[in-house]
């Protein structure tokens, strides 16, 4: 395993337009290739998490549906069933566990006009602190994009995935964000999110790595919290350390944006399977 990389330790980098990690975004692949991607992505994350011994749970799907229905309602961008639910068997003696949910994006429609759904895999797991929690969510992006050869994504973004592979991902705190940021004249407004200005920005200043935010603000019942942001997708994962006994923590990916990344699009919407 790659040792953490301190982002402030990094010098500034600026795009080097012949580097494969600064490709501009590339085209939507055709439907059949886009599902073969989809599910080669989601073998592989399921793979990964049996490989570090976490147990499949299934989450009740009117729970969810009703708990990302809210969040939507409320301009949220995640249900709370699924972590809540995992938490509730990692306390009836389950080390690890994860489960599929959906949740809703009030900002992105589907055909009909309603809100798109898009599906997330949460995982709780004990005796996590905030670094190796990191390293899990790390790990996992790795093991997905070194999953996925040309036959599927075309040698550009293979080798542009393989650069990515090599290294340790920068971390910065929020502060030293925020700090990075305002030397680029980009103004955080505290407690909220960062912008998608703000995470282009983050990893250009990173290298065009995908870089892992901590101490994040504003994270319902996360403490220690996280945001992993890759490029071309923006803020792909969150997590943190869970309130309360035992000691745990947990995380939230969402799907799309991860597939959003490994091909190297502009828009979240030329990653998904579009509804016939």
């Amino acid at each position: 395993m790659n040792a953490p990389a301190h982002a402030l330790d990094l010098p500034d980098q600026t795009p080097v337009f012949h580097s494969a990690l600064f490709l501009a975004p590339g085209r939507p692949r055709p439907l059949a290739r886009r599902l073969a991607i989809h599910n080669r992505v989601l073998r592989r994350i399921r793979s990964f998490l049996e490989e570090r011994r976490f147990q499949e749970i299934p989450v009740p799907l009117f729970a969810a549906r009703a708990a990302a229905g809210a969040a939507a309602a409320a301009g949220g961008l995640s249900p709370a069933s699924g972590l809540d639910h995992l938490d509730a068997m990692v306390r009836r003696g389950f080390p690890a566990v994860w489960c599929e949910t959906a949740g809703l994006r009030p900002w992105a429609l589907d055909a009909t006009g309603s809100p798109a759904e898009f599906k997330l895999i949460e995982a709780v797991g004990l005796d996590l602190d905030g670094t190796g929690l990191g390293d899990l969510m790390q790990d996992l992006v790795k093991a997905v994009a070194a999953d996925l050869g040309a036959d599927l994504l075309g040698g550009r973004a293979v080798t542009r995935l393989d650069q990515m592979l090599r290294v340790a991902h920068p971390r910065l705190t929020h502060a030293e964000a925020v700090r990075v940021l305002a030397t680029r004249g980009i103004e955080v407004v505290p407690g909220r999110p960062l912008s998608s200005e703000a995470e282009a920005s983050l990893v250009r200043y990173c290298g065009n790595l995908p870089v892992i935010i901590e101490d994040m603000p504003g994270s319902g019942k996360a403490e220690q919290a996280l945001g992993y942001i890759l490029p071309f997708a923006g803020q792909t994962m969150e997590g943190g350390l869970r309130p309360g006994q035992p000691p745990r923590a947990g995380f939230e990916l969402g799907v799309a944006r991860l597939l959003q990344f490994v091909q190297g699009l502009g828009s979240v919407q030329d990653a998904l399977i579009p509804i016939a």
